[in-house]
């Protein structure tokens, strides 16, 4: 794993706290299962959609 990706990853999730505390918003408001069910399975099947086969088992 490259060191841009740990500071991306940090960094967003920082980014993402510092606007919820700054919007009044509790940190509990960020896990909302519903959401998560509409995101992960959408941005895999996104994925498959443009990677072809060949190059997707490569990843798995």
């Amino acid at each position: 794993m490259d060191i841009l990706t740990i500071v991306g990853i940090v960094g967003v999730l920082i980014a993402l706290l510092i606007g919820a505390v700054l919007k009044g918003a509790s940190i509990l408001f960020l896990i909302q299962p519903a959401a998560f069910v509409i995101v992960v399975p959408t941005t895999l099947f996104a994925s498959l959609i443009t990677v072809p086969l060949s190059k997707f088992s490569l990843i798995i």
